[in-house]
């Protein structure tokens, strides 16, 4: 997880450009690229779920 160390106003400034950018109209020539910065890779399950029992849920690995 990451954290903002200070909130300035060049962090402000640069975040209000962000901003502007995704408020302006679409233009074909000119895409928007949007990027997740998440540190999952979604390539099926690593492991195989462990079946649900009387009385207990399926469980997985969040992995």
């Amino acid at each position: 997880m990451w954290c903002i160390p200070q909130v300035d106003g060049e962090y402000v400034a640069r975040m209000e450009d962000v901003l502007d950018l995704y408020a302006e109209a679409p233009d074909p020539r000119r895409p928007v690229v949007c990027v997740d910065e998440s540190p999952v890779q979604l390539i099926g399950e690593a492991r195989q779920p462990i079946p649900a029992k009387s009385g207990q849920f399926e469980r997985y690995d969040y992995e």
